[in-house]
């Protein structure tokens, strides 16, 4: 391959996101924008969920629409392993993207989807976080970005290349939906065995997660200087313990962007120390979703926006998750979130959420499913890791002209 050192702005243009205000915003309508939580950060596919919609009389330009053979890139996020993610557009989508996220528009000199994989190389996730910058949010500039330097190859050279990163591609692109099917399942399995929440088909009495806690706590039960003193004390220098935040449980990699502790600071957030098995709750922002928390190699303070819930011996932890996981869960969440601009959610309002109880004997029946399901997703993880760690190699030696 001869040598040709190009700048990404010599093969592409940039298009900054569409900007509009919450009164532009509306529940339902034909005027679609994409967002950061669109692009998936394993395999940079496009997902069509979780959708914002503005009013049918808001005027979205064309130059604010996602176009074929573009990429479409995160330029502002709260999480920095999710700043300069991209997906590839494979079509002409009558989709705006918005004011945090970009799109470019590779020119005649370089393939799109060779353009689309060269911004998934380690080269350029270095450049990226070097660029971020922000407290709350992290961001990246065009004026930045467009200098960062590549070889770039003949087009015959690049359609080589591509014939085997698509294939390498293609494989983790199918190893990913098999996961997301096997969540389908587990939620279906919940309402065969057990029936929807909102019918009660077999007749289970209900009770309040406040019936079916043995603790409901977050940072702000240490005291009224816990929320000052743990903005003092997080650090991302390794040390005794994890404090957890949202954006941890929000990425797909829960130790990326981890913060460390103190043993002392630990030992002072006693009523935020989690164990693992707990379901976590966001109280602000993202307020109402949730997780079921995993065993980490440290013991976990919780961070500032979430609190947990533990459970005593009358329901699993896992029954809870899924429960909260169907339509009568979310809405009976949904209906306990306040504010328009800033959501939030009370363990107050959290307690009176009601839940149908089964005998112990079917819910123990139901984990066991669940524990062989998430058994099965582990190895899928595995296999994903190990396909990404192909796809990444492949990428390597495409970008060196050794395919």
């Amino acid at each position: 391959m001869g040598v040709n050192v190009v700048k990404l702005e010599d093969v592409c243009e940039f298009y900054r996101g569409l900007t509009y205000s919450k009164k532009d915003e509306a529940t339902f309508s034909d005027n679609i924008v994409l967002r950061a939580s669109n692009i998936d950060l394993d395999t940079s596919a496009l997902i069509l969920d979780d959708l914002k919609y503005l009013k049918e009389d808001f005027v979205i330009p064309n130059d604010k629409k996602l176009q074929k053979d573009c990429i479409f890139i995160c330029m502002s996020s709260g999480s920095k392993s999710h700043l300069g993610k991209v997906a590839y557009i494979d079509r002409d989508y009558n989709y705006a993207f918005g004011g945090f996220m970009g799109l470019i528009k590779p020119k005649t000199n370089i393939l799109p989807r060779y353009l689309f994989y060269l911004l998934q190389t380690p080269e350029y996730k270095e450049l990226i976080k070097k660029l971020s910058n922000g407290i709350n949010i992290n961001n990246i500039k065009f004026s930045d970005l467009k200098e960062f330097q590549f070889e770039l190859p003949s087009l015959e050279e690049q359609e080589k290349a591509l014939n085997i990163l698509d294939k390498a591609d293609d494989i983790r692109q199918k190893k990913k939906l098999a996961n997301d099917k096997l969540d389908e399942f587990l939620k279906s399995t919940f309402i065969s065995m057990f029936g929807d929440p909102k019918t009660n088909p077999n007749n289970y009495e209900f009770a309040t997660i406040n019936d079916l806690t043995t603790e409901i706590s977050d940072i702000g039960s240490n005291g009224s200087n816990a929320v000052v003193a743990s903005n003092l004390v997080m650090s991302d220098t390794e040390d005794y313990a994890y404090m957890i935040r949202t954006l941890n449980f929000n990425d797909t990699n829960i130790m990326n962007n981890m913060k460390y502790v103190s043993k002392k600071v630990y030992d002072f957030f006693k009523k935020s120390q989690i164990f693992g098995n707990e379901i976590i709750m966001c109280k602000i922002g993202s307020a109402g979703k949730f997780w079921i928390m995993p065993k980490l190699d440290k013991p976990v303070s919780l961070g500032l926006n979430q609190f947990f819930m533990r459970f005593n011996d009358k329901v699993l932890r896992e029954f809870v998750y899924y429960f909260l996981s169907t339509g009568f869960g979310q809405n009976e969440i949904d209906n306990r979130i306040s504010g328009a601009v800033t959501k939030s959610i009370t363990k107050g309002a959290i307690r009176t959420i009601p839940i149908y109880l089964p005998s112990m004997d079917e819910q123990n029946k139901f984990a066991k499913i669940v524990e062989k399901v998430e058994a099965q997703k582990q190895k899928n993880e595995l296999v994903i890791e190990q396909m990404n760690n192909l796809f990444n190699s492949l990428s390597q030696q495409a970008f060196k002209g050794e395919l």
